[in-house]
């Protein structure tokens, strides 16, 4: 192995641990690659090179003994990802807060701040110090956003469904996982839909946009594709793959 080559997928790993850098699509889809191949055939150089045998788990279950796992990362953002997420938000032309929740380490806003989107982030347990330590739903009430925006939000969490009944948010992006292993929180979806969400889901077909509504409220929820497909998780088949099932990937939700 080339010591350049080594080199370059050590600079693209450095680059998804710190929050301070961002990667391309591109050098992400190469590191999976070079690892993977890695770790069929010699697991050790894995280990020698990056401190683990693997490094994108390919499945919840899978996934806890890999260095990004560990890490906490299961979402890698990317140039593209963040440059199409600032733009979609920018184009909602929000007056009011901007917030992120559950945000782990905080790089999301961080980088969509350097991209012009006015948000802060907090979390019960922030992981750095660009993130202020408050628990998700203590943020709403403190900020009244007009803009939230969660990531890979646990299934037993309910916090959707907080998101959603909070009367101040105007727009609400959720980026989700959605590959084999991984439970997300669907709570303000079933709280609109009355029924299991993958029922929900199946009589809907591949349509991209729903309407939920009650008697309080009313959402149109867009799934656009393009943002979606950039959308790159800490897993390896999801973003590789264009047969992979992007679309519902990144949840807009735009209050009306």
């Amino acid at each position: 192995m080339a010591d350049t080559e080594y080199k370059k997928h050590k600079r693209t790993l450095d680059k998804i641990l710190a929050v301070e850098e961002l990667p391309t699509h591109q050098e992400v889809l190469e590191l999976e690659s070079f690892e993977d191949s890695n770790h069929i055939t010699n697991p050790q150089l894995n280990v020698r090179l990056f401190g683990a045998p693997k490094l994108f788990p390919v499945a919840l279950l899978q996934g806890k003994d890999t260095l990004l796992w560990r890490e906490r990362i299961y979402n890698i953002e990317t140039v593209e990802f963040v440059d199409a997420l600032a733009r979609e938000i920018a184009e909602l032309n929000l007056d009011g807060e901007y917030l992120e929740v559950a945000a782990g380490r905080g790089k999301l806003s961080y980088w969509l701040r350097q991209k012009g989107i006015p948000i802060r982030a907090t979390d019960l347990v922030p992981i750095s110090e660009y993130v202020e330590q408050l628990e998700a739903c203590l943020s709403l009430s403190k900020y009244s956003p007009a803009f939230v925006l969660t990531s890979w939000l646990p299934q037993q969490c309910g916090l959707q469904k907080r998101v959603v009944e909070t009367e101040s948010v105007r727009a609400y992006i959720d980026i989700r996982g959605d590959y084999p292993g991984i439970s997300i929180d669907d709570s303000g979806i079933k709280a609109f839909t009355e029924m299991d969400l993958a029922s929900f889901l199946v009589k809907n077909g591949k349509k991209d946009s729903f309407i939920f509504e009650n008697r309080k409220t009313r959402w149109h929820v867009t799934t656009p594709k393009k943002l979606a497909k950039l959308a790159s998780p800490a897993a390896k088949f999801p973003y590789k793959r264009d047969e992979e099932p992007y679309t519902k990937r990144v949840w807009v939700w735009k209050r009306t």
